[in-house]
């Protein structure tokens, strides 16, 4: 796919980006369908400190947060939304989720200059109970942006 991209003398020109393996082999990971939720953000604790961030998009699978702060892969933290005042969810969201980190994007502007900074945990220990809970609340609040 044709990128533009700026020169350091200001003139344009056109680059193909082909995905890297990791790239790929993430793509394909993803699986589950990804939403967005306007205005939706998550409160993020390692045991020691919390963070609150943008939710970029998440799915019954896991979920990536807009955020400058980064933890280590494999790293375990609780998580648990904090809605904008237009959604209301149902009370069979679970309040809080187990998640941990798989990956962390960092400004890369050589290489990824369009890529948000931020974390992307996967979720830990969801029944299918809970699963299903968090994929109707997605549903029903949600717009999918990608399968």
């Amino acid at each position: 796919m044709p990128v533009t991209q700026l020169d350091t003398r200001g003139s344009t020109k056109r680059v193909f980006h082909h995905p890297s393996q990791s790239e790929t082999s993430m793509a394909q990971q993803t699986g589950a369908p990804r939403y967005e939720i306007q205005g939706l953000r998550a409160v993020y604790d390692t045991g020691d400190t919390f963070w609150c961030a943008r939710v970029v998009d998440t799915s019954e699978t896991g979920i990536f947060l807009e955020t400058t702060h980064e933890l280590d892969e494999g790293a375990s933290v609780q998580l648990m939304f904090d809605f904008p005042a237009e959604v209301t969810p149902s009370e069979e969201v679970p309040l809080y989720f187990d998640a941990k980190v798989v990956r962390n994007n960092s400004y890369d502007l050589e290489k990824h200059w369009n890529r948000k900074h931020g974390i992307a945990l996967t979720w830990e220990g969801l029944s299918p109970q809970q699963t299903q809970q968090l994929r109707s609340f997605l549903a029903q609040h949600g717009v999918q942006i990608r399968h």
